[in-house]
């Protein structure tokens, strides 16, 4: 999905010259983001498809502007203060050096309704964010569409978060747009390539592999001209020298995995790159207790491992997994690459005896309540968290009783299990206060109060374990 457009003359949209698999749900999010908000920024790490998505949105948007719509390809300006010049020329302006750019482009987009597609702003965020601010102040006509890896943080932004596309089940099983891509990039380069019973657990776990990142399954599908599916990357080590030069048309920092992830980590802080490098020692999600424990020193000190942190999870680097603040994940590739720059730095045995100690400690914790009256509660709050993270039940416990915690009395009450039946249902507290006949700080209450006998930290896990288990019966008590 990452590839396609040809870079167009003038400002106009690029043409797109190869197919675009999937983004129904993020296309109608784009859509109504842009019929009520004159800036919105489509955001998520490079390789996920942003420009392509942006362009699809901004055609089906095309007709909603009496001017149409400019793009511009930030790419390749690198001094911030070049930035309004590249509009001008995008927009078809002459310059001359008695009038500044930006009094030019001001005076052009006073009167007309345009939509502008700013695309990789990431390394301009200041002079995009500044730019755009004053253009939509001058401009009432204007919508701005950016892409980037990061949020420009100007006043009245919106964002559109871009995830990797859905992958298949991981036996093979299913479908996905991740491997819907697969095949129709691989059957443009490989001619008789096809998806088959004996090669589709195989095709499976490479999406896997891969993340979903439509930039890295693109460049897996070149290298099936000339090798065979069973050679490419299902396992970590390997991957960026498999996946190397692989275009020689489109922006330069697409034309090998690795380009798109060096850009990332150049326009990470140098405590944002050294705590990517540390975090590769993670196989899988993560919490801050666990980064304070495992990754901090005299060069990273414990105190402010948050600030390179949040900035990693801002840059698109990092994830949170679900939605949860509490809990992070540094994607396969993003750790395979973190892994090479720990062993430039001198390795990860360090911190992965760390790592050991830390959970050796997590379990001694644990220990220390078996066997106590804390131990009923906290079986009961885990045997509820699996059926929303994917977590195995404690061994004998089946589907149904991995519920007696929230049918259970010391659990939660009849009027809390009401509430949390209609936070699954999608009403906000207010609606559920108006529902209920009661004020919404007592609903607020409620909430908080379900949140901590469940163990969870977010209304997305309760939602996630009532629509998969069912709600309790009103004999439930």
């Amino acid at each position: 999905m990452s590839s396609g457009p040809a870079r167009p003359r003038g400002g106009r949209l690029p043409a797109e010259v190869t197919g675009f698999v999937g983004r129904a749900s993020e296309l109608a999010a784009a859509a109504a983001l842009l019929a009520r908000a004159r800036l919105v920024t489509v955001l998520g790490p490079g390789g996920v498809g942003k420009t392509r998505l942006a362009l699809r949105a901004a055609a089906c948007a095309a007709g909603n502007y009496a001017d149409g719509v400019r793009f511009v390809d930030l790419s390749g300006v690198q001094d911030p203060g070049l930035l309004p010049r590249s509009l001008s020329g995008a927009l078809g302006l002459p310059v001359r050096a008695s009038r500044p750019p930006m009094e030019a482009l001001t005076a052009y987009l006073a009167d007309r309704e345009l939509l502008l597609v700013l695309d990789t702003c990431e390394h301009l965020l200041d002079a995009c964010a500044a730019t755009a601010g004053l253009l939509l102040a001058q401009a009432p006509g204007l919508t701005v569409l950016a892409t980037s890896r990061q949020a420009l943080d100007a006043p009245g932004e919106h964002l559109l978060p871009v995830p990797p596309l859905a992958l298949p089940d991981p036996d093979g099983t299913g479908d996905g747009d991740a491997l819907n891509l697969l095949v129709q990039r691989a059957a443009a380069v490989a001619p008789g390539f096809a998806l088959t019973d004996g090669n589709r657990a195989r095709a499976a776990a490479l999406c896997h592999r891969l993340d979903g990142l439509p930039l890295a399954i693109e460049l897996a599908a070149v290298r099936l001209r000339a090798l065979p599916l069973d050679r490419l990357p299902v396992r970590p080590g390997d991957t960026f020298a498999l996946l190397g030069p692989g275009r020689r048309a489109g922006p330069a920092r697409h034309r090998t995995l690795r380009a798109a992830v060096d850009w990332s980590h150049a326009l990470c802080t140098p405590a944002e790159q050294l705590l990517w490098a540390r975090l590769s020692v993670f196989a899988g999600p993560f919490d801050l207790a666990a980064v304070g424990a495992v990754t901090t020193d005299a060069d990273l000190p414990a105190r402010s491992v948050l600030t390179p942190l949040v900035g990693l999870t801002e840059k698109s680097v990092v994830r949170c997994p679900d939605g949860r603040d509490d809990r992070y994940r540094l994607p396969a590739l993003l750790r395979e690459y973190g892994a090479e720059r720990l062993r430039e730095r001198g390795g990860s045995a360090p911190y992965r005896r760390r790592l050991v100690a830390h959970c050796r400690a997590q379990l001694a914790a644990f220990a220390a309540g078996f066997a106590s009256p804390r131990q009923l509660t906290r079986y009961r709050a885990r045997a509820v968290r699996y059926a929303a993270e994917g977590e195995r039940p404690p061994p004998g416990t089946d589907h149904r009783r991995a519920l007696v915690a929230r049918a259970a009395p010391d659990a939660l009450t009849r009027r809390e299990r009401e509430v949390a039946d209609l936070v699954a249902a999608g009403l906000s507290n207010r609606r559920i206060a108006e529902r209920l006949v009661i004020s919404k700080r007592t609903v607020d209450a409620h909430v908080e109060h379900i949140l901590s006998k469940l163990g969870y930290s977010s209304r997305v896990q309760i939602t996630a374990l009532l629509r998969g288990e069912g709600a309790p019966g009103e004999g439930d008590s």
